[in-house]
């Protein structure tokens, strides 16, 4: 898979991926690119990128929609709320996998999901929101498979 370093103006200092040359993959406005021959996956600093390009996100974005649509406490959401949700919880649990995996040189579903409970404060917060987060986070977690390796 063919992919460029690319930087964007609304985060300075940032290394994201794109994989056109015109958006990165967590949805930025690219500004300058590297070519792809030059672009190293060990470069990459943004989590959300990072994620995109070891991960298999698009199934766990589907893991996620289908999760959270038979959830009881969404059945009144609109589609474009239950997208938004699910493809966010999925998103930011394949970044903190690839930083786990960066950091650690392995990951496992265990230390992701607690690492991704932690950093979004959710491993203190009793609310239904965080209780529907860490579900949605577990079932994305079953699926997550390394699409780059």
């Amino acid at each position: 898979m063919g992919f460029q370093i690319a930087w964007s103006e609304s985060t300075p200092g940032e290394k994201h991926v794109s994989f056109s040359g015109h958006k990165t993959a967590c949805g930025l406005s690219v500004i300058e690119a590297e070519p792809v021959y030059d672009s190293k996956p060990e470069d990459v600093t943004c989590w959300l990128c990072g994620g995109a390009l070891t991960f298999d996100v698009t199934a766990a974005q589907k893991k996620a929609v289908e999760f959270v649509r038979a959830y009881p406490g969404a059945q009144k959401w609109s589609n474009e709320g239950v997208y938004e949700f699910a493809h966010g919880v999925a998103d930011r649990v394949a970044g903190v996998a690839w930083h786990v995996k960066k950091e650690h040189r392995s990951w496992n579903t265990n230390h992701v999901f607690s690492e991704f409970m932690a950093y979004g404060g959710y491993m203190t917060d009793d609310s239904p929101t965080a209780r529907m987060i860490g579900l949605t986070a577990q079932a994305v977690l079953e699926v997550l498979t390394e699409s780059n390796e």
